[in-house]
């Protein structure tokens, strides 16, 4: 199941106290991106499932197939002018930090079972994408208003500032909801998910405020 963050948890922002001057050329937020690995292994699709669970990512309690933190820093001037207060020279600079699963080198499996796995891990790589760039895109559209601010004082524009971060990341989150409801039913059409759930098990789901591609619990069924 996927929560609310395509793929891992969300780092709340540090969000500086703007006083650090940047380049003017700033076109969009700068960021970086950190990729680690936990590796998987198994010769069925139950079994490489049942790997993920036990050896990957833990968001809000509750076990991932994959993992993304976001960390931001905001950098500029508060410049204080005859006119009142602008905010000059202002860039977001956001921090991702991306878990993913791996084979373990040489593992056996059929060539099937491993192109499901490719299918899969490819879902996975660019569902956590998608959330990366939802991020950015919320981070390019605070950044346009921050610069825009006008106030008489630069502690009245300090709280504008802070103002719009605040309300950027909530409206950022529905954004991200919507994406990972939409993925719901695409990632139970996962070959490698059919093939996992084809065992006598059944699926259990819950909810989480992570950006994470939620790990399918599986457990006896009910009835027969």
């Amino acid at each position: 199941m996927f929560s609310r963050s395509s793929i891992g948890p969300v780092l709340a922002g540090i969000l500086g106290a703007m006083v650090m001057p940047t380049s003017p050329a700033m076109a969009r937020p700068f960021a970086t991106t950190h990729y680690e690995y936990y590796s998987v292994s198994g010769m069925s699709a139950a079994s490489l499932h049942q790997s993920m669970v036990v050896h990957g990512p833990q968001v809000n309690g509750y076990q991932a197939y994959a993992a993304t933190s976001m960390g931001s820093q905001q950098n500029g001037a508060l410049v204080q002018t005859p006119n009142g207060c602008e905010v000059r020279n202002y860039q977001l600079r956001l921090s991702f930090s991306v878990r993913l699963p791996r084979l373990r080198s040489g593992s056996p499996m059929s060539p099937d079972l491993r192109a499901k796995w490719a299918s899969f891990d490819k879902f996975v790589r660019a569902h956590e994408g998608v959330h990366r760039s939802i991020w950015m895109s919320c981070a390019a559209g605070a950044e346009a208003k921050v610069r825009a601010i006008r106030a008489r004082s630069c502690d009245a524009a300090q709280a504008m500032a802070s103002g719009i971060i605040d309300e950027t990341w909530g409206q950022c989150a529905k954004r991200h909801d919507a994406f990972d409801a939409a993925q719901r039913n695409p990632l139970m059409r996962q070959p490698f998910i059919i093939a996992a759930e084809a065992t006598p098990h059944g699926f259990a789901s819950d909810g989480s405020r992570m950006r994470a591609a939620r790990a399918i619990h599986f457990g006896p069924r009910l009835g027969m």
